[in-house]
């Protein structure tokens, strides 16, 4: 097994221990159960903590693989490509158009910076500079989530639903749990299940000194974050029309979060698409400040940076290490992140191209769409329409909607 791989293996197996035993005893405090129903929740508990302590002793024990055995080879990402996400341009043909856009993308945001801040280190001191209160914390991603819902409603270039998000602290019992394992601040509702409310769970302010977690979790960093394209017009109303819209399963439940990363791996680009199309769309609609467009801006290198690793790496024509260089030279990105990120990719190939691919299809579908029906063209029409399909491939939808438009 490669060595990345067993490492990260590790660190879940010991947070799904924590989980199991301290969170479940946490758990089983907070409030009145049934005796039964205790035994059995403990008992349970006990042998799934058990499972992943003899799970781990196994990835201990198994030989190490070569470095190369991290790429899935041109092959299957090709595979993926044209079958999972319906893509009938080639790999090479896409990683010419990405590696283009992230140099050009790099120039703009290196302009933006400079012009807004000096740099964008200096941006980026700005931004941890707009932070809430203490007090006003949890309450600040509530207040947001009603500014971005007015101004889309105002705007009128979407069907929002009457969908409420509660942001609220994480529970007591995942806490110590939560840094160890793919825990998620918005994880999907479930598709099929009714929902008055949903709520999104973010980390408690730590003891001692918030002001280092307030810098981090800034308001531009809950406003694009943890509203736009998590909470609000992004994930979330996507996932709504793609609930009560779409007109097939798959459509309804690809995109679903899992254990482990998306459900299906062809809602991909719909999801993670149309979630970061959302975002920028509130920069077209100003929005935005313009520190938060230089944010955005960084956002949008980063996700060409994913496309242009993951279309090389898996290929073989980049190596672990010159990918995670790319990501702090090219995306500024922590060495340590930078690293987390390729054991990311490397594990799941063909996910990191799946933001440039579904937002880039959907900018490209709907000029195509606008020059097409002229004066007709509604954007809502276009965007209740894009997102009436589901959590499907992009291409593939742009190829419906291009083949079936008036």
């Amino acid at each position: 097994l490669p060595a990345a791989w067993v490492t990260k293996a590790l660190r879940d197996c010991e947070g799904a221990d924590i989980l199991f035993t301290v969170g479940v005893e946490r758990w089983m405090g907070s409030g009145p159960h049934d005796r039964a129903n205790e035994a059995m929740a403990s008992a349970a508990a006990s042998n799934a903590a058990a499972a992943f302590r003899a799970f781990a002793e196994w990835l201990r024990s198994r030989p190490v693989a070569p470095e190369e055995s991290l790429a899935c080879g041109a092959t299957h990402y090709d595979l993926l490509l044209r079958c999972g996400h319906q893509c009938v341009r080639s790999r090479s043909d896409l990683l010419a158009e990405a590696q283009q856009c992230l140099e050009a993308g790099c120039i703009a945001l290196e302009a933006m910076a400079t012009d807004v801040a000096g740099s964008w280190p200096a941006v980026q001191q700005r931004l941890a500079d707009e932070h809430p209160s203490p007090a006003e914390y949890v309450g600040a991603f509530e207040r947001e989530w009603r500014e971005c819902r007015r101004t889309i409603m105002d705007a009128d270039i979407v069907t929002w639903p009457d969908w409420p998000i509660s942001y609220r602290e994480f529970p007591s019992f995942t806490r110590d749990a939560a840094p160890f394992l793919y825990y998620l601040f918005y994880r999907s509702p479930a598709p099929l299940d009714p929902y008055d409310e949903y709520v999104y769970v973010v980390p408690p302010l730590p003891a001692g000194d918030p002001v280092p977690h307030l810098r981090a979790w800034n308001r531009s960093v809950i406003r694009l974050n943890h509203v736009l394209h998590h909470g609000g017009v992004g994930h979330h109303v996507q996932n709504w029309h793609a609930y009560h819209r779409a007109t097939s399963r798959v459509a309804r439940i690809s995109a679903v979060d899992c254990a482990s990363r998306i459900g299906m791996f062809c809602g991909g680009t719909m999801a993670e698409g149309w979630a970061c199309y959302a975002t920028g769309l509130m920069g077209e609609l100003d929005a935005l400040t313009p520190l938060e467009r230089v944010a955005e801006q960084h956002a949008n290198v980063r996700q060409l940076a994913r496309a242009v690793v993951d279309l090389s790496f898996h290929a073989g024509s980049m190596s672990f290490d010159d990918a995670v260089a790319l990501f702090v030279r090219r995306a500024g990105m922590d060495p340590n992140a930078a690293r987390a990120e390729m054991v990311k990719c490397s594990m799941f190939p063909g996910t990191a191209v799946m933001y440039w691919l579904g937002t880039q299809g959907i900018l490209d579908l709907r000029e195509h769409m606008r020059a097409r029906r002229g004066d007709d063209f509604s954007l809502k029409r276009f965007h209740d329409e894009l997102l009436g399909h589901g959590s499907i491939p992009v291409p593939l939808i742009a190829r419906m909607m291009a083949g079936h438009a008036p």
